[in-house]
């Protein structure tokens, strides 16, 4: 990105709050679906959370918070806001399985415009829709999944398609070649006793505590795909989250891993899910804003 490039983009952009609805609150000149980098993907979708609501306010809130954060990253120096930075209209329906297919849909045409995907949910899944996209296009990718739960339950409550069987959904997609779950710290009896798959690499909260889950990242192949539930961070840093979990992830911990992945791999688009923004607080939405403008930051290179 040139030094004319960005000087162009703050002029486009001036000086006010900007656009209200757009990532960033990117004016239309940087925001147009032909010619952004960025594809972010609204998926207010909360139809089998389990605990705690309010994962279908989490796209605005998350989206209303990145008009507050500078467009330069701090860590990076990077502006990705001037790649230009198209927000699709929501992507809701009345069951997890049709938001998947409608998510599937939005994000197969942006990865065919050549776009990196971001999207914003919503419970974890709607993570369904963006892998069944990846897996359409015939090319074998992988997953990274920060998470404090293993989701690989076979149904939950009678659903196939819960937030608690996302994954499990995701290893019947014939070109997935390496799921790796990092941060796990609960999981259930029929989850602990599924037959072994090769494909799946699960490192617990514990061992990315003492160290351990960069050597899983070196197992992923072809494109990448990361989808992060809130909750593989401690409740310290996102408390706003439907399925809090003690003895979580610290800031550092998962932007290490996930600076790491965008560092080695070829990483095609990423999810935040699972936040439930809470009120009289402000802070996991800012939160949420930040990382998910730094990962289009480290996506740039």
């Amino acid at each position: 990105m040139t030094d004319n490039k960005v000087k162009r983009a703050y002029e486009i952009f001036g000086d006010g709050a900007g656009i209200e609805g757009n990532f960033c609150g990117v004016p239309a000149q940087l925001a147009s679906f032909d010619k952004s980098r960025f594809c972010v993907i609204p998926v207010p979708f909360e139809g089998t959370v389990s605990f705690g609501q309010g994962a279908s306010r989490a796209p605005q809130a998350i989206i209303e918070a990145t008009r507050n954060i500078e467009l330069m990253d701090y860590e990076t120096g990077r502006h990705p806001f001037a790649e230009g930075i198209y927000t699709a209209e929501p992507v809701h329906r009345d069951s997890s399985l049709k938001t998947a297919l409608a998510l599937m849909e939005a994000a197969s045409r942006a990865w065919r415009n050549d776009m990196f995907v971001v999207v914003l949910g919503g419970e974890h899944s709607v993570t369904l829709g963006s892998l069944m996209a990846l897996n359409e296009s015939g090319r074998p990718f992988s997953v990274v999944q920060l998470d404090a739960h293993s989701d690989l339950r076979d149904e939950y409550e009678g659903n196939r398609y819960s937030h608690a069987c996302v994954m499990r959904r995701a290893l019947e997609l014939e070109n997935l070649q390496k799921l790796v779950q990092l941060g796990v710290r609960s999981s259930s009896w029929f989850e602990r006793k599924m037959e072994p798959d090769k494909r799946l690499v699960t490192v617990t909260g514990r061992q990315v505590h003492h160290g351990q889950g960069l050597e899983a990242i070196e197992q992923l192949i072809g494109d990448v795909y990361i989808t992060l539930d809130v909750d593989a961070f401690d409740p310290s840093v996102i408390p706003a989250t439907g399925t809090p979990e003690p003895d979580g992830l610290s800031w550092a911990q998962v932007t290490r891993l996930v600076r790491e992945t965008f560092s080695r791999c070829k990483v095609v688009g990423f999810d935040l899910v699972e936040l439930a923004p809470m009120e009289g607080s402000v802070n996991s939405e800012a939160c949420a804003a930040v990382l998910a403008y730094r990962m289009m930051a480290w996506s740039l290179g």
